[in-house]
């Protein structure tokens, strides 16, 4: 690449970094297709382009770019990076393990550890997870990112303590994260009993503000609904979903209290909205069957998934699901 190329990729890339931050999407998209047309074969264009396709929900698209990149470079870390996280997406996490260590390998990146992290979290490798964590803080022991993945793996592994020291240390460091807060709380609460967990939560609730609050609802919700008290846990998701109304994980939850609650109709609006943020997710996919089918709404389902299809070209094996309403709407022989 000529220096030339150099700095006016380099202005490309920065565009449209900014329009990703002011969550420009589409504009975004436009700077970055301009540019490959300048320069088709532009590795770091494409990988760029292939980053935001994901962001749009079209895997597709992300993977084919990424493979186009590895057949000139097989070892192209910012490809094997989005290759694993189309595999990550469609829930295949041997296959993205081995693209983000190939990635890795390349650049020990902390952003790539994180994938990496998260992806031996997903396989139930905690072992291989922290240890990952403990030689990169060998290496870099002020890196609060990876303290704070370490808290993760800890927690799962259930070593409390050492979690809670991690987080701490990371919520010092660092103030606001919203994900060490609520996982923070969890922690303090988990070896508690149920009905102190929730006086605890709504003792907390009442001093909250903006996103901590979104949070506090969240996890009183789903302590509610770990209860089998739906209805009230239903209350919280609402009142999260007034602070962050399309948030997936809330939108999922509040419709899976409906559907227990025998309520698939209502069930049917957060279930669909949840669904179209993650197309790849069995368990709401399971459920929003079955409350097509109590709700008697077998043809609003067939349509729906039609149009998830048409939207994310990858979903194919949606066919299977339709194939199954469309039985379910069949009139029997008389």
């Amino acid at each position: 690449m000529s220096s030339g190329e150099f700095a006016r990729v380099r202005e490309i890339i920065d565009r449209a970094r900014n329009l990703k931050r002011e969550k420009k999407n589409e504009e975004a998209r436009i700077v970055l297709e301009q540019g490959l047309e300048e320069f088709p074969t532009n590795s770091y264009l494409q990988a760029s382009l292939a980053d935001l396709y994901l962001r749009q929900n079209n895997p597709a698209a992300a993977e084919g770019l990424a493979d186009e990149i590895l057949a000139r470079d097989p070892a192209d870390f910012r490809a094997l990076m989005v290759k694993g996280d189309v595999y990550y997406q469609r829930r295949d996490y041997s296959r993205a393990l081995d693209l983000y260590q190939g990635s890795f390998n390349r650049r020990e990146e902390p952003f790539l550890a994180g994938r990496l992290i998260k992806t031996y979290h997903r396989l139930e490798k905690l072992e291989e997870a922290l240890s990952l964590c403990q030689r990169l803080l060998e290496k870099n022991p002020n890196d609060n990112y990876i303290k704070k993945m370490r808290a993760l793996t800890y927690e799962k592994m259930g070593r409390d303590d050492k979690a809670r020291q991690d987080y701490s240390e990371y919520l010092e460091k660092s103030g606001e994260d919203e994900f060490a807060y609520r996982e923070n709380i969890k922690l303090k609460i988990r070896n508690k009993p149920p009905a102190t967990r929730v006086k605890e939560l709504q003792g907390l609730l009442k001093f909250a503000r903006g996103s901590k609050k979104f949070h506090l609802h969240n996890l009183l919700g789903k302590e509610l609904e770990n209860q089998k008290k739906y209805s009230p846990a239903l209350e919280q998701y609402r009142a999260a979903l007034e602070i962050e109304p399309g948030d997936p994980f809330v939108l999922k939850q509040a419709g899976f209290c409906l559907y227990r609650e025998n309520r698939p109709e209502e069930a049917l609006f957060f279930l669909e909205e949840a669904f179209n943020s993650d197309p790849d997710d069995y368990f709401t996919r399971s459920t929003l069957l079955s409350a097509y089918k109590m709700a008697g709404e077998i043809e609003r389902g067939i349509e729906f998934f039609k149009r998830i299809i048409q939207n994310n070209p990858s979903q194919k094996k949606l066919w299977g699901v339709i194939r199954k309403l469309s039985k379910e709407g069949e009139e029997p022989d008389e």
